[in-house]
């Protein structure tokens, strides 16, 4: 075979760039669809076909790998769920969000899988760059775009094309981090108007939820590229983290002054404590199995009167803390595989990973998942539908999934 035969041998075929392109639009198209879609209907409809598509061509393409797409430990939390429904006082209604949150993570996974890691990545901060874009339109030329007079305590508040500002602020908030590590990486004049843009709208939404774990994102980002190189540092920032996490957990079971600071005020953290209250409850009840996947908060066929720690716990969608909704919902089962799922898996890869510094993605990824992490004790999260926050989250997660161990990006 000459050269010529070999170079053009090694060429992808018309098949695979088919393939390729798919999986790039698809995923473009719902990122897209996610930040700018408050029709919830039209968002589940074209992740349930993608995810669909997606599964088809890689059973096609790779039929020996089209079950690895997704770790193990997502599939045992995802059957987990599915079980709940079984005991669920709803089963009909827990199942239905069974098949939406599942349908979400197999799209990822799936276009992950058949696009790659480098350009699932670039897509991501592609449908960023546009998306932080479109929310300044939707601000400036809709009267959506700001919170109005039916929201007496938000009024003037920016959320662009989202249902509400703490999801606007969770999306500008990783934005935001996107580009300044595009900025450090880059040094490009273009990267740091794209950080004030993303910062300012952040700003304007007012979710200081958001803010606040930005400022962790941010200290994250800047640390891990100063100790990436040494697993002995790595491995020490892993060793203090755990025992300052179990330091404080300690701290708060064993202190009744703390307990009061945190939990006496049923209306303190804007209302928040008051739903967790309802949400421990309510897990007490069946702290094992829980009482079904989503199947407590925002119920329509099942009451919280009895329960309810506030007024507002009974109509809320969830307990605004995704682990409190997690053992609500699932038990002490579900909440530790949701938590190795989505927060030690990936953060287990990051930190396993070598050669890696700023300009790698997963120090970025790492920052995200630091964010997102601490932001789920004031929010819902972790397999929360087709909500932009969890989708940005699981999103990482899969890109965390797919990079190698050691990795040089600088693109």
């Amino acid at each position: 075979m000459s050269t010529k035969d070999y170079v053009h041998s090694a060429r992808p075929s018309d098949q695979n760039i088919i393939v390729q392109r798919t999986g790039e639009l698809g995923l473009l198209v719902f990122m897209l669809a996610i930040f700018t879609s408050s029709n919830n209907v039209a968002t589940y409809a074209l992740s349930a076909l993608l995810a669909f598509t997606f599964v088809l061509i890689l059973f096609i393409s790779s039929p020996n790998t089209a079950l690895f797409p997704v770790p193990a430990i997502m599939w045992m939390l995802l059957l987990w769920i599915l079980l709940s429904c079984i005991w669920s006082p709803t089963p009909l209604f827990s199942f239905l969000l069974v098949v939406r949150a599942s349908t979400v993570v197999v799209l990822i996974f799936y276009g992950l899988a058949i696009v790659g890691w480098e350009r699932g990545f670039r897509i991501f901060f592609i449908s960023i760059s546009i998306g932080i874009l479109l929310q300044y339109g939707a601000v400036f030329f809709s009267l959506e775009g700001l919170h109005g007079r039916d929201d007496p305590l938000l009024v003037g508040a920016w959320r662009g094309f989202f249902a509400h500002k703490n999801e606007a602020g969770s999306f500008a908030a990783v934005a935001t981090l996107l580009f300044l590590r595009a900025f450090v990486t880059r040094r490009k004049a273009l990267s740091l108007v794209m950080v004030i843009i993303s910062g300012l709208f952040l700003f304007m939404t007012q979710s200081m939820t958001s803010i606040l774990v930005l400022a962790f994102g941010v200290f994250f980002l800047g640390y891990w590229s100063a100790v990436a190189r040494s697993e002995v540092s790595r491995f020490a920032t892993v060793f203090l983290a755990g025992i300052v996490l179990a330091a404080v957990v300690v701290a708060i079971a064993q202190s009744k002054f703390l307990q009061q600071i945190i939990f006496g005020d049923d209306f303190a953290f804007t209302g928040r404590v008051g739903l967790w209250k309802t949400g421990l409850a309510v897990w007490l009840e069946n702290p094992v199995f829980g009482q079904g996947f989503r199947s407590v908060f925002g119920n329509p066929e099942v009451s919280l009167n009895l329960k309810a720690e506030t007024p507002y716990a009974v109509l809320a969608p969830h307990p605004h803390n995704a682990y409190v909704d997690f053992l609500s919902g699932t038990g002490m089962v579900g909440l530790v595989l949701a938590i190795g799922a989505a927060i030690v898996q990936p953060v287990a890869r990051v930190f396993h990973a070598t050669g890696q510094q700023v300009k790698s993605p997963s120090s970025f990824c790492g920052a995200v998942l630091l964010l997102f992490s601490i932001r789920s004790f004031f929010e819902g999260g972790i397999l929360q539908y087709d909500n932009a926050a969890w989708v940005l989250w699981l999103f990482v997660i899969a890109i965390v999934q797919k990079t190698p161990r050691r990795v040089e990006w600088k693109s």
